[in-house]
């Protein structure tokens, strides 16, 4: 691969990307949930607003309802509905799915770690 132009990179705005998809079993609620990478712009959204100055996130919760909410395609969730039942979630059911977005979308490790930087209500 070569080295790209501007002009290339100014013209992937106009581009139809594949994003990675993952669905993931959760055997205490009883089903699977389908799980897809998020844009750029998106992510960037969702993290405005509860972000201290230092860009840490002042609520993990939130942030996690967030990503949650704008990840899980399938079904398709509003904050406030993920609002309403993940803090009631045993912990390894929401780690494996804040696992698969953070393979999906990047470092698992700095998500998680980062939670504390990330989101702005998508409704």
């Amino acid at each position: 691969m070569g080295r790209l132009t501007a002009e290339e990179l100014n013209a992937t705005a106009e581009k139809e990307f594949t994003f990675k998809e993952e669905e993931v079993e959760l055997p205490q609620v009883g089903g699977e949930i389908l799980l897809r990478e998020l844009t750029v712009g998106r992510r960037a959204k969702l993290l405005k607003g509860i972000t201290d100055e230092n860009g840490n996130v002042d609520d993990v919760l939130e942030f996690q309802t967030r990503m949650f909410a704008a990840a899980c395609i399938d079904p398709q969730l509003s904050t406030k509905e993920v609002r309403r039942f993940l803090s009631k979630w045993p912990a390894t059911e929401c780690d494996a799915v804040f696992d698969a977005i953070g393979r999906i979308g990047g470092d698992s490790k700095k998500l998680s770690g980062n939670a504390e930087a990330e989101f702005q209500e998508a409704d």
